[in-house]
């Protein structure tokens, strides 16, 4: 039984370089997710001081008004 050493090494270097490949493309799609949720995030937040500050300066306008 003769080992094909050649052979063995061009399949792990495919193997190796799936791996590798799929740990990759799988930590992309983590940080394109985060980074799509973190601006979410964002908006969200810029959303509720706008609309603190909205309500505020309303309360303020009757405040005169009355």
């Amino acid at each position: 039984m003769v080992i094909e050493w050649d052979l063995i090494i061009v399949e792990m270097s495919f193997l190796g370089g799936i791996i590798y490949f799929s740990v990759y493309l799988e930590h992309w799609a983590y940080n394109r997710s985060q980074k799509k949720q973190d601006g979410k995030i964002k908006q969200n937040i810029t959303k509720f001081i706008e609309n603190d500050l909205q309500r505020r300066l309303n309360f303020i306008r009757e405040s005169l008004q009355f």
